[in-house]
C-alpha cells in the first residue's frame, strides 16, 4: 500500500519557494555592485563576470545536469542544489578577494543549472494532462518573485549591516527551502523514476532525446528569446538614462515595472494555453512582440515607454510556461526529461551570455542605440521560425506514468 502524499498544490507551493532561491542567489549582486567594486577594487569588466559566470556554468553543465538528475533522482538532485546554493553563498560571504568570490558564484551557478532542469519534470509528474500548463504558469512566478526580493532586500540589508549579511541571509533561505523540498517534495516523488520501466530510459532513450529535432528547435527558440530579453533587461536602463535623459533611479524604476508584471505573466500564459489549446502559439507570441518592441523602442515617445514595459511584463513568462510544458510532453519518460531540460538550458544560457555582450560590442563599435536594437530583430525572426517548425507532443518519447 502506498503512503498518502500531500496535495499536488501544496507540493507546487514548496517547489515555488525552492525555485525562488536560484534567482535570489543570482541577482543579489547587481544591487550592491558598486559596493563590491569599491571593496575589492575590480573593474566593471571584472564585475560583469560575477553575473556572466552563471551563463557559462549553465552552458558547461546543461547536458551533464540532465544525466545527474536521471541517475540521482529528485531527492538527491534537490540536496545538491541546496548545498551548492547555500554553500556557495556562505563561501562568498567570507571571500577576501575577487577570485574566491568568483569561485563562489561558479558553485552557485551549478545549483542554478540543476534547479532549471529539476522543476519541470517534477511538476509534470504531479500535474499530468491538462493541468500541466496551468501548474507551469504558477511555478514560473518563482523567478520574478525571487528577482524582486533580491533587488528589494539587498540594498536594505546592506544599509543596515553589510553586503556579507546579504550573502548569509540568502544562504539561509536556500538552506531552509532546500530542507523543505527534501522532506516534502523529494520524499513524495522518490518513486517517480521507479514507475518507469528500466528499458524505457536506457541508452536508446538517451539517443532519441539527443536526436530529437523538436528539443533542439525549442532550445534555439529559447536562445533567441533570452538573447533579446536579457539584452533588453540589461541595456534598457542605460538607454533610458543616456538617450532619454531620465535619472538613473527613474530608469531602474521603469525597468522594475516590467518585473512586477512578470509575476502575473506565467499564470496568464498557462490560462491562455488552456483556453486556446495551443502551447506553440503561446511560446512564439512573445517573440513577435519583441520584434515590434525592438523596432519601436527608439521611436516611441518617452511617456510611452512604461506601456512597452507593461506589455513585455505581461507576455515574457509565456515562453517558459508553455515551452517547458511542451518539453515534458515531448519527452514523457521522467528519467529523460532532465536530459531534455539540459539541452533547453544550454540554449537559455547561450542567449543570456551572447545577447548583452553582442549589444555592448555594437555600441562600442559605433552602431548607435537605434541600429543596435534593429540588429536583434533577425534574432527574433529566427526564433519564430524555429518555433513554427516544432511538431510538438505528437512525436513524443517514452510514456508518462503517475499514480
Amino acid at each position: 500500500m502506498s503512503r498518502k502524499v500531500s496535495s499536488p498544490w501544496i507540493i507546487l507551493v514548496v517547489i515555488i519557494l525552492f525555485n525562488m532561491a536560484p534567482p535570489l542567489t543570482q541577482f543579489k549582486v547587481p544591487p550592491v555592485m558598486p559596493v563590491l567594486m569599491q571593496e575589492f577594487n575590480f573593474s566593471a569588466g571584472a564585475a560583469s563576470m560575477l553575473m556572466s559566470i552563471f551563463a557559462l556554468t549553465g552552458m558547461m553543465i546543461g547536458i551533464p545536469a540532465g544525466f545527474i538528475f536521471r541517475h540521482a533522482g529528485v531527492r538527491i538532485t534537490g540536496l545538491i542544489i541546496m548545498l551548492t546554493l547555500s554553500g556557495g553563498a556562505a563561501l562568498g560571504a567570507f571571500s577576501n578577494g575577487f577570485f574566491l568570490l568568483l569561485m563562489s558564484r561558479f558553485i552557485e551557478g551549478i545549483g542554478l543549472s540543476l534547479a532549471s532542469i529539476l522543476g519541470p519534470p517534477v511538476i509534470a509528474y504531479y500535474f499530468p494532462g491538462k493541468r500541466l500548463t496551468k501548474a507551469m504558469g504558477f511555478s514560473s512566478m518563482s523567478v520574478p518573485a525571487g528577482l524582486m526580493m533580491a533587488f528589494t532586500l539587498s540594498p536594505f540589508i546592506e544599509r543596515l549591516w553589510n553586503w556579507q549579511t546579504i550573502w548569509l541571509v540568502f544562504s539561509a533561505f536556500s538552506l531552509i527551502t532546500g530542507i523543505l523540498f527534501f522532506f516534502k517534495v523529494g520524499s513524495a516523488a522518490s518513486g517517480m523514476h521507479r514507475k518507469i520501466p528500466e528499458n524505457a530510459s536506457g541508452h536508446g532513450g538517451i539517443g532519441k532525446v539527443l536526436r530529437n529535432r523538436d528539443i533542439w528547435l525549442l532550445s534555439f527558440l529559447l536562445m533567441s528569446f533570452n538573447a533579446i530579453f536579457s539584452t533588453y533587461l540589461t541595456w534598457f536602463p542605460s538607454y533610458a538614462h543616456t538617450e532619454r535623459g531620465l535619472p538613473l533611479t527613474e530608469a531602474d524604476l521603469l525597468t522594475s515595472v516590467m518585473t512586477l508584471f512578470l509575476i502575473f505573466s506565467g499564470p496568464l500564459g498557462g490560462w491562455l494555453c488552456e483556453r486556446i489549446g495551443s502551447r506553440k502559439v503561446i511560446y512564439i507570441f512573445p517573440l513577435f512582440v519583441f520584434v515590434f518592441v525592438l523596432a519601436f523602442t527608439p521611436v516611441t515617445a518617452t511617456p510611452g515607454l512604461p506601456v512597452i514595459m507593461i506589455v513585455l511584463g505581461l507576455v515574457i513568462s509565456f515562453v517558459p510556461t508553455a515551452l517547458f510544458s511542451e518539453v515534458t510532453e515531448i519527452v514523457r519518460d521522467s528519467r529523460l526529461q532532465g536530459l531534455a531540460m539540459g539541452i533547453i538550458l544550454m540554449g537559455q544560457n547561450a542567449g543570456m551570455l551572447t545577447g548583452p555582450m553582442s549589444f555592448g560590442i555594437m555600441l562600442d563599435k559605433g552602431f548607435g542605440w537605434y541600429n543596435s536594437f534593429i540588429a536583434f530583430i533577425p534574432v527574433g525572426i529566427l526564433g519564430i521560425i524555429a518555433g513554427l517548425s516544432v511538431k510538438g507532443s505528437r512525436h513524443h518519447i517514452g510514456s508518462q506514468q503517475h499514480e
